[in-house]
């Protein structure tokens, strides 16, 4: 693999592996509601940005606040924040970077606290540049944020990869010009790229390898 001057990572599902906390979040509030609990399949399949497209799955739209939605799956996060831990591989490609000469950040839809308070708990804070989050969370995309990130570090969009795990993080690498690997470790899966055309790995380990 080529050098890179930057790494900009997901967070949630791509170096965090937080794929069965965040259905149990889900299955939580379904069940308050009197309703069914939904599979793996389905949760990887309703995944979209913004995180609003994923609820209309559920819930008829508008007929529960998103800030209660929000709110109740915050909650429920943090409740499970203990089963929390590093994708396989991860720490073995935030090395190789890192001693590669790369820069790295985290570029996250999630809240900039928790994302601070999860990558501390984890223990990889140090491995990062900045962490950058959206505003608007209902808003949810990322490729503004990025953009404006690329510019400020002074390089040009080849000199960049991103890693992520859905396909809103390859939209994002391919209107931007960055080069990309999407890995089927977090919240989408295979199913979903092959179609779409995405270039995927299946973890973490995998790509660490091809890098060697």
């Amino acid at each position: 693999m080529k050098h890179y001057k930057l790494i900009i990572w997901d967070w949630n599902g791509t170096l965090c592996d937080d794929i069965g906390v965040s259905l149990e979040c889900v299955n939580r509030q379904l069940g308050r509601k009197g309703m069914a609990p939904i599979s793996l399949e389905q949760y990887y399949s309703y995944v979209d940005t913004p995180i609003t497209k994923f609820y209309e799955h559920l819930f008829a739209p508008g007929s529960i606040p998103y800030s209660e939605i929000s709110k109740e799956f915050a909650e429920d996060y943090l409740d499970q924040a203990d089963e929390l831990k590093l994708n396989d591989g991860a720490k073995d490609l935030l090395d190789a970077f890192r001693e590669a000469g790369s820069a790295q950040i985290i570029a996250s839809a999630s809240d900039l606290q928790s994302v601070l308070r999860d990558v501390k708990r984890l223990g990889v804070v140090e491995y990062f540049k900045d962490i950058i989050t959206v505003k608007d969370s209902v808003a949810g995309s990322k490729e503004s944020i990025i953009s404006e990130y690329i510019s400020r570090f002074g390089c040009a969009p080849d000199e960049v990869l991103l890693i992520g795990d859905t396909l809103h993080d390859a939209s994002n690498a391919v209107k931007l010009g960055l080069d990309y690997v999407i890995t089927c470790q977090g919240h989408q899966s295979a199913k979903e790229f092959g179609p779409a055309g995405i270039k995927y790995v299946g973890s973490l380990t995998e790509l660490r390898e091809e890098i060697k």
